[in-house]
């Protein structure tokens, strides 16, 4: 972990977790800060990965009470598996989403939303969950609704919201709506990237009680970057402990936000194939992080 006072600048990183028990090739950390099961607040970072000698990805975390006391959280010997995917190969994508809406309108001890995409479904693509945190520790969860029906779009890029949006002029009533970037591949292995603005995943709000979600993707257009590829892998934008982020202006009817990408800005590809495979520069070349400043208005 390295921390940063402006978003720009950080120090030197330190190491927080070995290696899950039991578990090879994890990616994706996703942090949330909460208190959800009742047992005081605590981080819980979230990781994509496959048990050892297994091909299906599934969702594990490590918890504690600060960033630098992270622990896994484990079934016997092996880190548990907290979300699993419903066969037996490839499993959740890497590109899940965590969020905490116990400060935003969320139903008491189920305030945590997980999304994500699982491969192995029995409908043959990708298929959207979203669970929601119960009130037994470590995350037992139970689904919000799915997952079932195909949802990816041939020549499309199916992305969820990577923060939420606090404090929309009609989020009493509509929820936070959501914000990705991205550039990679599409449904038909072909070069996208876009950006893509989602309604509130959330099946309840404080003020409205029960609703019906909106289904919670975007469609990243498809077009084709350059000879190669991708370059900027799988921007991050800077977000609280919740997964949101909060105005930083409000004036009447016009809002502000303000927050950072963190992304790659040297190519990743070695050929023109736009496959993951092939995301292999990082071997031989060092790469950067580019960081830019995005302000998004609202009127």
């Amino acid at each position: 972990m390295s921390t940063s006072a402006d978003g720009l600048t950080f120090g030197t990183p330190t190491k927080l977790l070995n290696n899950p028990p039991g578990v090879f090739d994890f990616i994706a950390p996703r942090a949330i800060y909460t208190n959800q099961n009742g047992s005081g607040y605590q981080w819980f970072v979230f990781f994509q990965g496959v048990f050892n000698g297994s091909s299906a990805n599934n969702i594990f975390a490590a918890k504690g009470p600060t960033p630098s006391s992270l622990s896994w959280i484990t079934s016997g010997a092996n880190a548990r598996s907290l979300m699993s995917p419903a066969g037996s190969s490839v499993g959740i994508g890497e590109d899940f989403q965590i969020y905490d809406f116990s400060s935003y309108g969320g139903l008491g001890n189920y305030s945590v939303l997980a999304l994500y995409n699982d491969y192995s479904s029995v409908y043959g693509g990708s298929m959207l969950a979203a669970v929601g945190g119960g009130t037994v520790p470590d995350f037992t969860y139970y689904y919000w609704y799915g997952p079932g029906g195909e949802t990816w779009a041939s020549g499309s890029l199916v992305k969820f919201g990577d923060l939420m949006l606090a404090g929309t002029l009609d989020a009493a009533t509509k929820g936070a709506p959501s914000l990705v970037l991205h550039e990679g591949c599409t449904g038909n292995n072909v070069p996208g990237y876009g950006i893509g603005i989602n309604a509130d995943p959330y099946p309840y709000s404080g003020s409205t009680g029960y609703r019906t979600p909106i289904p919670a993707e975007s469609y990243i257009q498809a077009g084709t970057l350059n000879s190669i590829g991708s370059s900027m892998f799988r921007p991050r934008m800077a977000r609280n402990s919740a997964g949101f982020i909060e105005p930083s202006a409000s004036t009447g009817s016009s809002r502000t936000w303000t927050t950072y990408v963190y992304y790659t800005p040297g190519q990743i590809n070695t050929s023109g194939n736009c496959s993951d495979d092939y995301h292999q520069i990082w071997k031989t070349t060092i790469q950067n992080v580019g960081v830019t400043e995005v302000t998004i208005t609202e009127n």
